[in-house]
């Protein structure tokens, strides 16, 4: 699990009320530590949403995306 934690991934204190806005705050944190851009993550997470909700209940969730242009497995957690 560490090792797919990207460098500033980890989001201790989300400051969104919503799961749209969660989404583009750990979508940030996980541009800050890739090479990819923040809204291109924020529209395939809450695209891939659309599709199927990841909400597990009492604000959990685990929304989740295949995304170009990396080549392994990237955590963002807030």
């Amino acid at each position: 699990f560490k090792e797919h934690l990207a460098g500033r991934g980890f989001v201790p204190q989300l400051a969104s009320t919503t799961p749209e806005g969660a989404i583009g705050e750990l979508a940030r944190a996980l541009a800050a530590g890739t090479n990819l851009d923040a809204a291109a993550i924020t529209q395939a997470l809450l695209a891939r949403e659309q599709v199927m909700a990841t909400g597990l209940g009492n604000e959990l969730a685990v929304p989740n995306v295949r995304v170009e242009g990396l080549t392994a497995p990237v955590i963002g957690l807030g």
